[in-house]
């Protein structure tokens, strides 16, 4: 019999002399069919570690075993294929120290090696993700555990978990987006120089760079984060709201002060979650990620912590654990944590799911931000295990919702926390906001001062993502189609590189943005073809405590068909400004006048009409309501800034080949909307 060659290890997704910018770096690849093991030593004195290989002879019993009807191998939904290794491959997750690391990969039983250099080069410019445990003012701080660990129910234990885990979320990312062609780019974490955590086999006073876990105390009980009134019965039920975790978790952490007392993006873990098998609920969990203030914020109970690997030597246990969940002392979470390391893909992977919302990402039709983190084990192990105790090779593209879909990926490639040194520095215009919205004869014009990376049609209320597009070149003005039929439910939404966004419910705005003819302002008749209304900017619902809501327009030119002469229109305008914009008032040339709003602040004049110069943008800081305007006229001229400078910064201009026509708004005490009306010329 031929002997069987002898290759040492060959990594197939990493580039020799790359440089990653993640402490830990997932490589994949492949060795001989006799190689049962890989063992990756490092230069840089890091502990070794042993990952397993799938050999070929697995690989023939599998296919077999699919011959005969069994367990088969899953088509994969991920967005983009990487190169699928042979029968024999292997995964491994590689800690690395900032510089040069080489790598020697080892193959057993055959002693095969080869070497690979990476540079590790952190990203401490970008904004990191910070851990967190939110324990209750006088909590126990123990978590669920099955009885067969439940010496390990401990703070200390939750901490070296929530750290493993978030180094694996690191790995995950980065790997998909090289994957998905925008290079190794991945969010730091909030690191210190530490007892590191991560290895079983390190020396026990190594200090290391590793990522720092901020325990931080709720302002309320253990028994309020869960519900509980002080005879720990259920508050929470037909009478009672649930407790609001969210809000007490952001509370806990502007107590707490730095580094939460600015900008930040946090992963906050609730470790004072209970399984109550009596009501068949998790009490003191949530699984919620978005934002408030400057504080980004993912959270998620520690009810399937248990499950989680507390360091790397521990992952292939964790993540091969086909242990039944005991419903006495630890949850099934939505009927799926069953058998352990599915507990593992759903605690782990549901939870980066929320970072993934505190992220700026949505609900997306596949991957992780959709329900695919039950198959998050799948990225990190070669094989996985059946219900009924059998295994089969997992190779990367049998990884199945264990991905960012593609609109995810456009999102997080243009995140501040995800920037690379070779990036093109972004540099948005300071007179925009944000996206602005106009409609057309043939679709919708869409502005904005940063460039647009993402296009999305959404089917309202909760029929998901329908299509998305990334706009070549990343261009800052946009004309889209709209599809037909347009429903109502259908919605635009637009992401720009600067992480600013909008959108509008198509049909209704196309619609809505052709001003009625009985509501033409007077000067404007229908003879002049559709007069459209932009997208408004503000928000009604100012105070009315001195001034009734109403909503104003006047034309600044007239339809000659009309008959309405210059007399009949406004000749100037008197804007009242302080801190915002507390009144209008239009002024006809025979000394007549409207208010709008209220006359707080300072009068401005401004000539308007069709003696004056022709109106070509309003610049516009709104918010909630108008902060600020200021008029730009045809060849430059402008009136000058009237009321604040507070809110977003945005410019109102008619669409290429349309006019001014008019202004058109919404005030009480205060201006709170503002929009133009245009025609096509």
């Amino acid at each position: 019999m031929s002997p069987i060659p002898v290759t040492p290890p060959q990594p197939i997704n990493v580039a020799e002399g790359e440089t990653v910018y993640q402490r830990v770096l997932l490589i994949y690849g492949t060795a001989s069919v006799d190689t049962t093991h890989i063992a990756v030593l490092s230069s840089r004195g890091v502990p070794a570690q042993t990952w397993p290989c799938t050999g070929g002879k697995q690989r023939e019993r599998e296919r077999e075993r699919e011959s005969l009807g069994g367990f088969k191998t899953c088509p994969s939904n991920l967005t983009h294929h990487p190169p699928h290794p042979p029968d024999t491959h292997w995964k491994a997750l590689v800690p690395l120290e900032p510089g040069l690391n080489v790598l020697t990969l080892r193959a057993d039983p055959s002693g095969a090696e080869s070497s690979l250099r990476i540079n590790y080069a952190p990203q401490m410019q970008n904004p990191p993700l910070t851990l967190v445990i939110l324990v209750g003012k006088d909590s126990p701080l123990v978590f669920d555990v099955p009885n067969h660990k439940k010496d390990q129910a401990t703070l200390d234990q939750a901490i070296r978990r929530l750290r493993m885990n978030a180094y694996m979320w690191q790995a995950f990312t980065a790997e998909q987006m090289v994957r998905n062609g925008f290079g190794r780019r991945t969010f730091r974490l909030n690191e210190e120089l530490a007892k590191d955590t991560i290895f079983d086999t390190d020396h026990p006073d190594a200090l290391r760079m590793t990522a720092k876990v901020h325990i931080v105390r709720a302002l309320v009980t253990t028994a309020e984060i869960q519900g509980l009134d002080s005879d720990k019965k259920p508050l929470f039920g037909k009478h009672y709201p649930n407790p609001d975790l969210y809000d007490i978790t952001l509370k806990a952490l502007a107590a707490h002060g730095a580094p939460f007392d600015r900008p930040c993006y946090v992963a906050g873990l609730l470790l004072d979650s209970r399984w109550d098998p009596a009501s068949n609920a998790t009490r003191g969990h949530v699984a919620l990620g978005g934002g408030s203030g400057h504080v980004r914020l993912g959270i998620f109970g520690s009810h399937l912590t248990h499950a989680w690997p507390a360091y790397l030597g521990e992952i292939e246990k964790c993540l091969l654990d086909n242990t039944p969940n005991d419903l006495t002392r630890t949850a099934n979470d939505n009927g799926e944590s069953d058998p352990s390391y599915k507990a593992f893909c759903i605690g782990s992977g549901a939870f980066l799911h929320e970072v993934g919302h505190s992220l700026t990402l949505a609900h997306t039709p596949s991957g992780i931000m959709s329900r695919g983190f039950n198959h998050f084990n799948r990225t990190f192990m070669t094989r996985e295990i059946s219900p009924k105790g059998e295994t089969r090779p997992i190779t990367p593209a049998d990884e199945e919702g264990s991905h960012w879909h593609r609109a995810d990926i456009i999102r997080l490639r243009h995140h501040p926390c995800l920037r690379l040194p070779t990036d093109t520095p972004d540099q948005p215009d300071p007179n925009s906001g944000g996206p602005t919205f106009y409609a057309l004869v043939d679709g919708i014009l869409v502005r904005s001062g940063a460039n647009i990376s993402l296009v999305e049609w959404w089917r309202d209320p909760d029929g998901g993502l329908a299509k998305w597009i990334e706009p070549p070149n990343l261009p800052r003005e946009l004309t889209i189609p709209v599809p037909t039929p347009a429903h109502d439910s259908l919605r635009l939404e637009i992401t720009c590189t600067d992480q600013s966004s909008g959108s509008v419910h198509a049909a209704k705005f196309l619609r809505e943005s052709i001003v009625n003819p009985a509501d033409l302002p007077v000067g404007l008749t229908p003879d002049l073809g559709p007069i459209h209304r932009s997208g408004a900017l503000g928000a009604r619902g100012s105070p009315t405590t001195h001034s009734p809501p109403q909503s104003f327009s006047f034309a600044l030119v007239a339809d000659p068909s009309s008959g309405i002469d210059a007399d009949s229109l406004p000749c100037r305008i008197r804007v009242y400004g302080g801190a915002f914009v507390d009144g209008i008032e239009v002024f006809l040339p025979g000394g007549a006048s409207t208010l709008f709003g209220s006359r707080g602040g300072v009068p401005s004049d401004v000539a308007v009409g069709p003696r004056a110069l022709k109106l070509d943008a309003l610049g516009v800081r709104a918010g909630a309501w108008i902060d600020g305007v200021e008029l730009v006229f045809e060849g430059g001229g402008r009136s000058g800034w009237l009321g604040g400078r507070g809110g977003a910064m945005y410019v109102l201009r008619p669409p290429g080949g349309y006019s001014v026509v008019g202004v058109t708004g919404h005030a009480a005490d205060l201006v709170d909307e503002f929009a133009l009306l245009y025609r096509k010329d």
